[in-house]
């Protein structure tokens, strides 16, 4: 689906209404925001997988293809990776 919008004098943009009931947003619902070049990404914020539509708690997503520890060692690769760009030594992390 796609659709235009304008942004006004606040920086608002409206999600056309088709767009919104297709991905269940209600007023006030977080989007999680992404800038990749010359383009901007809106996707719903999701916590731990689990939204509250029409007063019940639904899961939401798809099951990952990693286990739990595989997802522990991906993150903490990526924290290894951000204190070396940091120019700490991961060793002193811990």
């Amino acid at each position: 689906m796609n659709a235009t919008t304008s942004i006004d004098k606040a920086g608002r943009l409206v999600v056309p209404k088709a767009m919104r009931d297709a991905l269940h947003l209600k007023s006030g619902e977080l989007l999680d925001v992404e800038q990749h070049d010359d383009t901007i990404v809106l996707r719903p914020h999701r916590r731990g997988g689990l939204v509250k539509r029409d007063g019940m708690w639904v899961i939401t997503g798809e099951a990952g293809g990693i286990s739990a520890s595989g997802l522990i060692d991906e993150h903490r690769e990526e924290r290894i990776q951000d204190l070396i760009r940091l120019g700490a030594n991961p060793g002193d992390a811990e």
